[in-house]
């Protein structure tokens, strides 16, 4: 009804079936030339997926999407209203509206995007391509800024141990990254149960290894002696980095808060040997396994004996991750290094196994998550195509057992969040408040994808409590 506005269909009748459009009057005439031969082109016969974007129509929709997603900032609804449902909160709405115009952005700038998903009779093979003819919003321009002609640092990637069944390695510029990434935000748990001090000692850890403090990096993993995870990065000044953290952790109370909590309980600064270069840093990142309870199961604990080592040397930082990183370490200089090719153009590229996966989530590889030595290779490429544009290649290959390793581990994650925001929900119910640890609002990390605790909101059981000295 052209009158009304209604969306119009157009059919055509080729050789064999019939074709049909249906949209917006005003999308579908403009892009009816587009849509209808690249709905004529047959894949090939191993085609899985085969997807292309047109800029024109992704623009509206994401317009569209955010348009709708304002109507619900909370800061505009209007209190007591029956029809409203639940009011995310600020925090909430402010973390999605972040997300979407960030992919916004990205869509107004993109000039062509395609991929496609093929399998053989034991691989699967991705393929896609993106470009950018002139990035002109800041998402965009911190996805051009921070991967073009950046390459892949093949020489930290040497520093890997040849023993690494999985590695990754990646050369992009964090700052130009910035707008991508969402802020550090607090635990609100942590800092009502532990104080503000172990909250900053927190965050100091996790930006010290996170893309937000160095995208330029190789990580590598080695399953001996239960995994030992090594992560080498490039960081302005790495010794004045780890101080800052060790200050960190040396600010934290020692004493019980008003919560009754002990921060102490949580972490725990380890000696480091006079052997390790100057400046080394030697952390506990969860409770101290010997003062465990009964009932905590054995994959957590020999998760918890594990320790992270913070070796600075210059502009590079090491980290690793171990049950014993301090021999990891010693054993790391005679040990022989990883050799593999980084070309020219390549910004990113990952070999990873299903496994190595799970040590990189921080979950046990003994938890009963799926499991698969079979490996996963990707590369990102980029080049310059304009003073503000660039095009991107992205190629993936994994076997059919390694891809289907990773579909159920992510199952499992998602039915895990999922129990997670149902005992939320029963919690909010019963009129539970998110206090300190035992709290019966606190939502607790259950089953085999509990990562290594490193806050009290983390720790299982609504009894569980950290045994005092000699009990």
């Amino acid at each position: 009804d052209a009158g009304t506005g209604a969306p119009c269909w157009v059919a055509r009748r080729p050789t064999v079936g019939w074709l049909l459009l249906c949209g917006p009057r005003d999308q579908i005439r403009p892009n009816a030339a587009w849509l209808v031969p690249a709905a004529t082109t047959a894949p090939s016969a191993q085609t899985v997926v085969d997807v292309a974007v047109h800029s024109a129509p992704a623009r509206r929709i994401f317009a569209n999407q955010l348009a709708a997603l304002d109507a619900m900032d909370p800061r505009r609804q209007v209190p007591g209203r029956a029809d409203a449902g639940r009011v995310p909160s600020v925090e909430e709405f402010e973390t999605a509206r972040r997300g979407l115009l960030n992919t916004k952005q990205i869509a107004d700038d993109l000039s062509s995007f395609h991929a496609a998903l093929t399998l053989d009779d034991s691989n699967y093979h991705l393929r896609a391509e993106a470009e950018f003819a002139h990035a002109t919003g800041s998402s965009s321009r911190a996805l051009v800024n921070s991967s073009v002609g950046r390459q892949a640092p093949a020489d930290l990637l040497a520093r890997i141990p040849a023993a690494a069944t999985a590695w990754f390695v990646a050369g992009f510029d964090a700052q130009s990254l910035t707008p991508l990434l969402a802020p550090l935000e607090a635990d609100a748990r942590a800092l009502r149960a532990l104080g503000p001090e172990f909250v900053r000692f927190q965050q100091g850890v996790t930006e010290l290894g996170s893309f937000r403090r160095s995208g330029t990096r190789a990580m590598g993993f080695t399953p001996a002696e239960g995994g030992t995870r090594y992560e080498i990065m490039r960081v302005t000044d790495a010794s004045g980095a780890v101080q800052q953290v060790r200050n960190q952790a040396l600010a934290v109370p020692r004493t019980p808060r008003p919560s009754g909590e002990n921060p102490s309980n949580y972490f725990a600064v380890l000696p480091a040997p006079a052997s390790l270069p100057t400046g080394s840093l030697h952390v506990r990142l969860g409770p101290d396994p010997a003062r465990l309870p009964p009932n905590v199961p054995e994959a957590m604990r020999r998760s918890l004996r594990r320790s992270v080592l913070l070796v600075p040397q210059g502009d590079v930082l090491t980290l690793i991750e171990a049950a014993d990183p301090v021999a990891r370490w010693t054993a790391l200089a005679a040990a022989p290094k990883l050799q593999a090719t980084v070309g020219e153009r390549d910004t990113a590229v990952v070999h990873l196994t299903p496994t190595s996966l799970l040590s990189f989530l921080g979950v046990p590889t003994d938890s009963g998550a799926p499991t698969s030595d079979d490996p996963i290779h990707g590369t990102l490429t980029s080049r310059r195509v304009s003073d503000d544009g660039a095009h991107f290649d992205l190629s993936v290959d994994a076997s059919i057992p390694a891809i289907n390793a990773v579909r159920d581990l992510y199952m499992m994650i998602q039915q895990q969040q999922q129990q997670m925001m149902e005992q939320a929900r029963r919690a909010a119910q019963q009129g539970g408040a998110p206090g300190g640890p035992g709290g019966p609002g606190m939502v607790r990390r259950r089953g085999p994808m509990m990562p290594v605790p490193t806050s009290p909101d983390q720790l299982p059981e609504p009894d569980f409590q950290l045994r005092g000295p000699g009990q």
